[in-house]
């Protein structure tokens, strides 16, 4: 009777992320009104505060809305 072994393969060791160091792609669509659709930003942030906090400084001028996948998070009007 063969009995049948499974090899062990060594893992590497994987450090464990905290979700605190994670970042978030989000997009920021700036509107212009001589523009028939917006033009589009990303930026890296680690939450939707400081998201919206990195969006204030794109385009003051314009009116923005900042997303995250299919979800609006702030839209940010014109200065």
């Amino acid at each position: 009777m063969n009995s049948v072994r499974q090899r062990q393969r060594p893992h590497a060791a994987i450090p464990s992320r905290q979700p605190a160091d994670l970042m978030r792609l989000y997009t920021v669509c700036v509107f212009d009104e001589d523009l028939v659709v917006p033009w589009v930003e990303l930026l890296d942030a680690r939450d939707d505060q400081e998201a919206v906090a990195l969006a204030r400084s794109i385009q003051p001028s314009k009116r923005r809305e900042i997303w995250d996948r299919h979800r609006l998070v702030a839209e940010l009007p014109q200065r």
